[in-house]
């Protein structure tokens, strides 16, 4: 495990140079009037910070600490299932409406993810629903995509 994490390691920090130099081609900036370039150097720089953290890390893991990375993980049929509810989510929301399909979202993928009750995800998909309800429709008040049944 050691030699994928190291790898893994060195192609993200590989991809995070890559961006920061290719960020450089475009105006960066300022925090205040931030460039086309500002985001991607600053991904660049959070990639490498993180990829390099990881790759010291695994230069210090003991024989020990090595059965204990990250496999494939064995739900992979959750997995699928998630991947597949968040595709029909991206190509209905217009349909459907954002506050059906975010109240879905938030119904089954706690589900999905883990040990979580049907009853603790529906009170979460209640209150997250109505929390992006009252921040973007009520107080800043910006329309949201609204479906067949006007919701």
């Amino acid at each position: 495990m050691r030699k994928r994490e190291i790898t893994s390691s060195l192609f993200w920090l590989l991809i995070g140079l890559i961006l920061t130099i290719w960020s450089a081609t475009y105006p960066i900036g300022n925090l205040a009037q931030p460039g086309t370039g500002f985001l991607p150097l600053g991904l660049g720089i959070l990639m490498i910070i993180f990829s390099a953290t990881l790759l010291i890390r695994a230069f210090k893991s003991t024989s020990a600490e090595k059965g204990t990375a990250l496999t494939f993980p064995k739900r992979w049929l959750s997995l699928s299932v998630t991947v597949l509810i968040l595709l029909a989510a991206v190509f209905l929301f217009e349909n459907v409406g954002y506050m059906i399909i975010f109240f879905v979202l938030a119904l089954v993928l706690p589900v999905l993810a883990g040990d979580i009750t049907w009853r603790r995800s529906l009170i979460f998909a209640i209150f997250s629903t109505a929390g992006v309800y009252i921040i973007f429709v009520w107080l800043l008040k910006q329309p949201l995509p609204t479906g067949f049944l006007g919701w």
